[in-house]
């Protein structure tokens, strides 16, 4: 990362040093698809812990909210669960870095199409609340 105040010239055009910053954070996230395991584990850790923030912080700011558990969580118990997380996020990114491969050597089928009309919607909605309710069955 440029952590640097002088400017920064690309070729004969001087670039903001906080652009370049944000496109080198931007880039550990693509590709989408096929980039290896960095790119996947950032994927889930951003996708995971901004929707972590927004449901632990975010949604108690708009709506009042109760907590379903009995007593009240004990100090710093958050910090150590999102810290416990990073395991099972890196199992997750190996895993999809495997099934990646797999679909590259052609031994399994991923869906790869554009989802762009409203059977594609539902139908990738349907999979995913299936594959949410079966892993937690």
């Amino acid at each position: 990362f440029i952590t640097s105040s002088f400017p920064v010239w690309v070729g004969d055009r001087q670039v903001d040093t906080t652009q370049t910053r944000m496109m080198d954070m931007l880039s550990l996230l693509t590709p989408l698809y096929g980039g290896g395991f960095v790119p996947a584990f950032a994927q889930l850790f951003v996708f995971y812990y901004v929707v972590g923030a927004l449901l632990h912080w975010g949604i108690p700011l708009l709506f009042p909210v109760q907590s379903v558990q009995p007593q009240p969580r004990a100090h710093g118990s958050v910090a150590r669960d999102a810290f416990y997380s990073l395991g099972p996020m890196a199992v997750k990114a190996a895993i999809w870095v495997i099934v990646e491969e797999m679909h590259a050597r052609g031994w399994n089928l991923l869906y790869t199409s554009p989802i762009n009309t409203l059977p594609h919607v539902l139908y990738c909605s349907l999979v995913v609340g299936l594959l949410d309710y079966l892993h937690d069955s």
